[in-house]
């Protein structure tokens, strides 16, 4: 018996250094988290360091963060699993990879409101940011959108939506190119 558990003991190590990258902590780039992307193992492993990370652990329930969190007005769908209460109790207690699979974290606007009301200091926002470039990596890319000109992500398609009917725009060239080729075009056909 003793055998068997020692066994699986080395294949899950093994597991988890087959392939290493480096996975951004928060948009800033103030820290760098080596993610293990081929098991399932690893990938449970790195959401619940970023989890760490981002101090989801010291969540308390209040909900704040749900009544700053503007996807309220943004969104008609708008639903408690979509919230930043919601995707954290997601991420504390149900499956990883349905957490990666889940539409809901394609909505959040990463305004950072939450973070700065948060009493707590979980950082939701980082936390998100590296939940998508998790899902990003594993292939996940049918709701982001991607420049048309460099190719990088940039914005869900769900915000991406929000901002073409808000504006009533219906095909905005700006709104498929990321911030720096967006800057880049409008000094190109300024100068």
């Amino acid at each position: 018996m003793a055998d068997v558990a020692d066994r699986n003991q080395r294949v899950n190590k093994k597991d988890l250094t087959v392939n290493q990258k480096r996975l951004k902590l928060n948009s800033k780039g103030q820290k760098n988290l080596t993610a293990i992307l081929l098991s399932r193992h690893g990938m449970h492993q790195v959401v619940e360091r970023i989890a760490e990370e981002s101090g989801l652990y010291r969540c308390v329930e209040c909900g704040k963060c749900v009544a700053v969190c503007p996807m309220f007005e943004m969104y008609r769908n708008f639903s408690y699993e979509m919230s930043p209460r919601g995707i954290i109790k997601k991420a504390l207690i149900d499956a990883v990879v349905d957490l990666l699979q889940d539409e809901s974290i394609w909505y959040c606007t990463e305004c950072d409101a939450c973070t700065e009301i948060c009493p707590e200091g979980v950082n939701f926002r980082d936390f998100m940011v590296n939940l998508r470039a998790l899902a990003i990596q594993h292939g996940l890319q049918d709701k982001r959108a991607f420049c048309r000109e460099c190719g990088h992500y940039f914005l869900p398609v769900q915000l991406i939506d929000y901002v073409r009917e808000s504006l009533q725009v219906r095909d905005g060239v700006f709104l498929k190119l990321c911030p720096t080729c967006r800057r880049n075009r409008y000094s190109r056909n300024n100068t």
